[in-house]
């Protein structure tokens, strides 16, 4: 196959190792070998995955040392292996890619997140416009509160956002106006069994707010959109609601939108555990807004940004400030093994982290200790020692949080 020939010509039937990282012999800088390791078990089938007929941000986009073009055979499959270069690498097919660095991509989610400046009172749909996971007993609130000023402890059930399980089927406090993306968006393909699950379960509560306990398969109908539910940390309760005005289709498109852009730069394999979808409908969802999106080098690995976004990650500073964050934002950090993507896993992101103390101090766009709280007491532990206007900061930002009668310990 002469080089830079189109991928769609490959022999049918051509199979690729996903790639590894490997020792770099003649003393060049090479990076990562970028095959579609980070994706092959969305398939289930890991070593050996068949991309033939693959989309092409799956293709294999592979790096070697500088200035080192050649041709490679990968059992049998021929490629052209990309060239590291100033500001990116170019893949196996001709794509230039920008680098994005861990510390710009922070950066970038923090700002769209809305933890770098916070938005003025009352805009609480605008605060949870990727959902707030509400797991913890008030995380969502703890969420409200780091992106929204003059938060007040009743503001989670605010009358323009819900509840119900959405998306990996957890809690999450939602925009009411958007209440099909996180529903029907997460809808599968196939839907007659959620659609048969949620009759089930609409005729059990029978018009009337119940306890959930013992209501059979209601996580689960609630990505019908008839489900709402209501959890006060301890009792949930459930209740039927008019399904949503919007195309199922529309949704899922939007949904893995607010995804990438909450989240970029982010790969199929995140937005599939992200969405709570099946391997298969999430990357159909993702295939479907392919040409929305644009490939990046991060830190040695292909990622996706949206494209109307690409110049807010390139143009990403270190944010300046203060903010308590929720345990569920500190996977903006990256809590894969590699600290890169949001998910999955759950990497420790400060040694001051335990049980008793979940969620993050977040200075100048890094976590410096973690915190606790068991009512009003606040109880932060740090991992880096803070100077006096630093302390100061906190204390101000602990006396705002929603809750009665807050204070402060530090150690």
């Amino acid at each position: 196959m002469a080089l830079g020939q189109d991928q769609g010509e490959r022999a049918a039937g051509s199979r690729c190792v996903l790639g590894r990282r490997r020792p770099d012999q003649t003393g060049g800088e090479r990076g990562v070998v970028q095959g579609i390791d980070e994706y092959a078990d969305l398939d289930g089938d890991r070593d050996g995955q068949d991309v033939t007929g693959c989309p092409s941000y799956l293709q294999p986009a592979l790096t070697v040392p500088l200035g080192e073009p050649e041709p490679c055979e990968v059992l049998s499959m021929p490629v052209l292996l990309g060239i590291r270069s100033g500001g990116g690498v170019f893949s196996g097919y001709g794509r230039a890619m920008r680098s994005v660095r861990r510390e710009q991509a922070i950066a970038y989610r923090l700002r769209v997140n809305n933890l770098v400046e916070r938005l003025p009172v009352g805009l609480h749909e605008e605060a949870a416009y990727v959902g707030l996971q509400d797991t913890a007993p008030r995380d969502a609130l703890l969420g409200l509160h780091a992106r929204m000023a003059g938060c007040s402890p009743a503001d989670w059930e605010h009358p323009s956002l819900i509840q119900t399980y959405s998306p990996r089927a957890a809690v999450y406090v939602l925009p009411l106006r958007d209440f099909g993306v996180f529903t029907l968006g997460r809808m599968p393909l196939d839907s007659r069994r959620i659609d048969v699950l949620a009759e089930n379960v609409c005729r059990t509560l029978g018009g009337q707010e119940r306890r959930g306990a013992g209501i059979h398969g209601l996580r689960e109908a609630c990505a019908s959109g008839r489900i709402a539910v209501r959890w006060d940390t301890t009792s949930l309760w459930a209740r039927e609601v008019p399904r949503p005005d919007i195309d199922v289709a529309d949704a899922r498109l939007e949904l893995c939108r607010r995804h990438v852009h909450c989240f970029g730069p982010t790969t199929p394999k995140v937005f599939t555990w992200w969405s709570g979808m099946s391997p298969a409908d999430a990357r159909a969802v993702w295939d479907a807004i392919a040409d929305e999106l644009v490939e990046v080098d991060f830190d040695g690995v292909p990622g996706w940004v949206l494209r109307d976004d690409a110049d807010h990650l390139w143009s990403a500073e270190a944010p300046r400030g203060l903010r308590l964050l929720a345990a569920p934002d500190l996977r903006l950090f990256g809590r894969d093994r590699d600290g890169r993507f949001i998910a999955p896993g759950l990497r420790a992101l400060t040694a001051a982290a335990d049980s008793f103390h979940p969620n993050g101090l977040l200075i100048d766009g890094r976590i410096v200790g973690a915190w606790g709280r068991k009512g009003g007491h606040v109880d932060v532990v740090l991992s880096e020692k803070l100077g006096q206007e630093q302390y100061d900061d906190l204390c101000a930002e602990v006396a705002t949080l929603p809750v009665r009668d807050p204070r402060l310990s530090v150690h």
